[in-house]
């Protein structure tokens, strides 16, 4: 019979300090070498198991990773910790965030903020918050928070690769950028981009100018096309089968205006959608700041007005109280636009008139259909080809074909 030593009560009574579920922070040296890897002291992570061996009592965590419980203290949030919210709050902090903060402070990182500050009350610690180490934004009870999920890594942005901005673009290749932006912008693009300033990235792929603040344009991944689909056998499989396919797409249009269903305060005339993609809504804020762009999807907003109807349009020149326009005019997509080009025109040519027409109403009927293709050349006007091939069909001489084509012009046409 094989004997297991007993282990000492210190590491009995560590069984009890620590259960699964809980979310540890190591203190001091090395974890316990495992297929996993190891972890050094700072680690935080969570139990996924308490479990006695020789030597005392261990942790399991959730990564595969396991260390003695004694190197290990209950965590809890220090400043600098990445946190987000647990199961015992209904608060969305990254919802709260981008209500009050994102538009003057940038966006925060995976859904998880920083811990700027730790205050001790009667109830509790009172965790400062914020998306960078600083300032202090807001605060939630110490209870209602839990470590985050690590940091992706870096990003390494290398030339010639093109790259997914954080609001979903595809932009690249990328090229070295042009000395003109500066020591700290690296990388930049030779096609044109639309952003808040410049095109011009650091090493990192951060975009914004104020270092440490995130921005719409930032690089966060490298692109990957979807791979063109050569399943002939799926497409066989389907064959006599009912199948449906449902594409959805944004209710909104470029125009709309909308407001956001969580926001507490809102313009009574909505915000206006100034560009939409298939997971994005750009809305303009109205104050002269760039236009702001948000998730979907579209049910956490609401239609205020529909873009106004537009009816096409078209310049012309006024002459004696009657319109002369053009052979081929320009049709403009509405009524003022083509009132702007009016004006330019008459502020370019001086003393001469120019009106704007709209299409009120229009008719039209279906174009006759002729058996014999005489005719048809005949009704479009080529009259001596009609001739000819009227000739050729029915041994005709030239005065007798030239006789029935005008009769017929005269009076069945």
């Amino acid at each position: 019979m094989r004997w297991m030593p007993t282990p000492p009560q210190k590491e009995l009574r560590n069984m009890g300090k620590f259960e699964k579920g809980q979310y540890v922070r190591r203190t001091k040296g090395s974890s316990l070498h495992t297929a996993a890897g190891i972890h050094e002291a700072g680690f935080v992570g969570q139990v996924s198991a308490v479990e006695i061996s020789t030597c005392g009592a261990e942790l399991l965590f959730t990564n595969g990773q396991r260390g003695i419980a004694d190197k290990y203290e209950p965590w809890v949030p220090k400043v600098g910790d990445r946190v987000t919210t647990n199961m015992t709050t209904r608060v969305n902090i990254e919802r709260h965030w981008n209500h009050h903060f994102r538009r003057s402070e940038g966006d925060i990182i995976n859904g998880a903020l920083v811990v700027t500050s730790v205050s001790e009350k009667n109830t509790g610690s009172n965790i400062g918050l914020s998306n960078k180490e600083g300032r202090s934004f807001f605060f939630m009870p110490e209870s209602t928070l839990r470590p985050a999920d690590p940091a992706p890594a870096a990003l390494t942005i290398e030339a010639g690769k093109f790259y997914k901005t954080r609001d979903g673009r595809k932009v690249g290749p990328i090229v070295k950028a042009q000395c003109c932006y500066g020591p700290d912008w690296l990388w930049s693009v030779e096609h044109p981009f639309v952003a808040s300033c410049g095109k011009a990235w650091r090493a990192d792929g951060t975009f914004s100018t104020v270092a440490g603040r995130s921005d719409e344009a930032d690089l966060v991944a490298e692109w990957v096309d979807e791979p063109a689909s050569n399943d002939n056998g799926g497409i066989a499989s389907l064959i006599g089968k009912s199948v449906t396919v449902q594409i959805t797409k944004p209710k909104f249009e470029v125009g709309d205006r909308v407001n956001k269903t969580d926001w507490q305060s809102y313009s009574p005339k909505g915000y206006l959608v100034t560009q939409i993609t298939s997971d994005r809504l750009w809305l303009d804020p109205g104050n002269g700041m760039a236009p702001v762009s948000y998730k979907l999807p579209d049910e956490e907003f609401w239609l205020v007005t529909t873009k106004p109807a537009t009816t096409p349009a078209i310049v012309a020149l006024i002459e004696n109280g009657q319109p002369k326009p053009s052979s081929t005019p320009h049709v403009h997509a509405d009524e003022a636009k083509a009132g702007k080009e009016a004006a330019r025109l008459a502020g370019v040519y001086k003393g001469k008139e120019f009106g704007v027409f709209v299409l009120t109403s229009s008719a039209q009927q279906a174009a006759p259909v002729y058996k014999h293709e005489w005719q048809r050349q005949a009704v479009a006007g080529n009259k001596i080809s009609a001739i000819k091939e009227l000739r050729a069909a029915n041994d005709l001489t030239l005065k007798g074909a030239k006789d029935a084509v005008e009769h017929w012009l005269t009076t069945a046409a």
